[in-house]
């Protein structure tokens, strides 16, 4: 199986539709990303509690709303009529109304602990919905990047100046719009989410048969993690290939091969590409070279 750059969007043009990074550097946004990537959970954990459980766990997941640059999770209630939100530029969280994106409530997070933030959302939850949504949010349990806002009686959280977390909403507002000429070139690529867990956005392109069955390439941007401590753009294979002759990747890609297997753009290479839009093409380079040589690996 082959993609052709057409579909990718032959080298897509998103105009002004792309936002410049790279101020701050991708280097010094690891704080912003860990306090962003706990509040979250808060977000997550909405889906989790009152939310159709589904067997590949999106209910706990968000999507990213361009047009409001929000981070928004699945609508709840008796007839779906909210929706938790969190607004990364302004670290904020926020119940919004399903029927048209309106912001009901909102908790401004800085200044503000953890804890203090799942119970406002729970309190939100059930003023908005007359009391038909009511207890406390059940928080996952699974491995969650130290960060002082996390720990056990947690520190509060702080966004001193709102630059990095304005930049780290930047990240996901380019992810979203180069990662949906993807899905939108493909029908059987599903939507893109973003999940509470690893604080990624991305999506998945079947090769054989339905999504979730082997195999498939997977791509999307992660602000960083505990592999990269900056973003990056990443196209895995799926099932990891055993000792695999890599091809060359176009557009500054590498190949990462510790633990996983995947092409990976930096944050830092995509930043010194230039302006914006030399910036976009060098993303657009990188995938319309990462998705074939992921699609190699598996054949």
């Amino acid at each position: 199986m082959s993609i052709s750059s057409e579909e990718l969007g032959n080298r897509f043009d998103v105009g002004s539709d792309w936002q410049e990074l790279g101020s701050p550097v991708p280097a010094a946004l690891v704080d912003a990303r860990l306090q962003l990537h706990w509040a979250c959970q808060v977000v997550g954990a909405v889906g989790h509690t009152f939310g159709t459980p589904e067997s590949d766990d999106s209910h706990t997941a968000l999507t990213w709303v361009a047009g409001s640059g929000m981070m928004v999770g699945r609508p709840v209630g008796r007839d779906g009529t909210l929706q938790p939100a969190l607004a990364p530029a302004r670290m904020a969280l926020q119940v919004l109304s399903a029927a048209d994106g309106s912001a009901l409530d909102e908790l401004a997070l800085s200044g503000t602990t953890l804890d203090q933030a799942y119970a406002w959302m729970a309190q939100a939850l059930e003023r908005h919905t007359g009391g038909e949504i009511t207890g406390e949010l059940t928080r996952r349990d699974y491995d969650m990047p130290d960060h002082a806002v996390g720990r056990e009686g947690g520190a509060k959280f702080r966004d001193d100046d709102g630059r990095a977390t304005a930049e780290v909403a930047r990240w996901f507002a380019n992810a979203s719009r180069v990662l949906g000429l993807v899905v939108q070139a493909r029908h059987e690529v599903p939507p893109l989410l973003l999940w509470p867990h690893h604080f990624d956005i991305g999506t998945l392109i079947p090769l054989l048969g339905p999504v979730g069955e082997e195999p498939s390439v997977g791509l999307g941007l992660s602000p960083g993690d505990q592999t990269y401590p900056e973003p990056y753009w990443y196209v895995t294979a799926w099932p990891v290939p055993q000792d695999p002759t890599l091809p060359p990747l176009a557009g500054k890609g590498r190949w990462h091969t510790e633990g996983w297997t995947g092409a990976v753009l930096l944050g830092t290479d995509c930043v010194l590409a230039g302006r914006g839009r030399s910036q976009a093409s060098l993303v657009s380079e990188f995938l319309e070279s990462a998705i074939p040589a992921a699609i190699t690996l598996l054949s």
